[in-house]
């Protein structure tokens, strides 16, 4: 019976513990269940779901965590920024300079992947040293000018409404349907769970590991790339010092929705449940006037008292 109840409190307790912020949250704000602040949060949900669903896929390797996608999302989207201001208005420009910065992602993506595949190194430090060198780039690329000069194409991307629902919600609907498909029904997302449970077992039933690990990376960095563009459509501006704190919250969501960071766990739900959390978490605190200073405090011990939930009801489900 224990472990029945352990096991659906495992299954459960992100839904949990979703619910009760949303309790806590309506008695102490007014605000808070207004249509408008949930539209809000789902909008800021929207574009961290993007990045933490490309987070997801590099976590699931076991290799550790991507730290490079706040610096992969300023540079690519500074990049794609600076060649659509030549023309604004012209569709083509457009679509060349998104295909820019899903190009330049995809190249950096590799670049991790190789590293950390052939090299046999933790990702979290191959992405700290790659992080610095495109923010670097980005910086020099970029040479302290702001572009604000966009089209109305990305910022209708960023800030645009379709039927009342924030745009970024579609886009985000369908990179989340995208994932979903790609980790359950096709060879390669399933070959990332098994690198991840255990990469010898995988290279011995004849699956390329560092392949899948490169692709893993690849998917990452991309991801951010999409998240940039809708980044810079609501600023209505792109330079290079966006992004920097990106990477920790969505390594928080992917963790608040129960991923392994010993990789091979982790579902596309569960990093839905976790942004949303991560979000909420963001939102009550402002609400609520609590100081910056404490917000990154509060953020961080809600990751640690998601992963303990986690922790203590699998080590209940399993009868310990």
């Amino acid at each position: 019976m224990n472990g029945k109840i352990g096991s659906l409190v495992a299954k459960y307790s992100r839904i949990l513990l979703l619910v009760l912020i949303c309790v806590v949250m309506s008695f102490l704000s007014k605000t808070f269940l207004l249509k408008g602040n949930i539209i809000n949060v789902l909008r800021q949900s929207s574009l961290y779901l993007i990045m933490s669903l490309g987070m997801l896929f590099a976590l699931l390797l076991g290799r550790g965590t991507d730290m490079s996608i706040g610096a992969t999302l300023a540079l690519t989207s500074c990049l794609a920024a600076e060649f659509m201001q030549r023309d604004p208005d012209n569709p083509w420009i457009i679509l060349w300079g998104i295909l820019i910065a899903i190009g330049m992602a995809a190249v950096i993506g590799a670049v991790n992947g190789l590293i950390v595949s052939y090299f046999k190194l933790p990702a979290i430090l191959v992405t700290l040293g790659t992080r610095e060198i495109i923010r670097g780039v980005a910086y020099y690329f970029m040479s302290e000018k702001v572009i604000v000069i966009l089209p109305s194409f990305i910022t209708q991307m960023g800030m645009g409404k379709l039927w009342g629902i924030p745009i970024p919600i579609f886009i985000a609907l369908g990179i989340t349907l995208l994932s979903a498909f790609i980790l359950r029904f096709t060879v390669v997302g399933r070959s990332v769970y098994l690198v991840g449970a255990n990469e010898r077992s995988a290279a011995f039933s004849g699956i390329r590991t560092k392949l899948v690990i490169i692709f893993g990376f690849v998917v990452s960095a991309v991801f951010s790339s999409l998240a940039g563009l809708i980044y810079i459509g609501r600023l209505s501006a792109a330079e290079p010092s966006i992004g920097a704190d990106f990477a920790f919250e969505c390594v928080s969501a992917v963790a608040i929705g129960g991923a392994s960071f010993s990789g091979g766990i982790g579902t596309v739900w569960g990093t839905i449940i976790g942004s949303i959390i991560l979000c909420l978490v963001l939102n009550a605190l402002n609400l609520l006037r609590v100081s910056a200073y404490w917000q990154g405090a509060v953020n961080g011990a809600v990751v640690i008292l998601a992963v303990l939930i986690d922790y203590l009801a699998r080590e209940k489900s399993r009868g310990r």
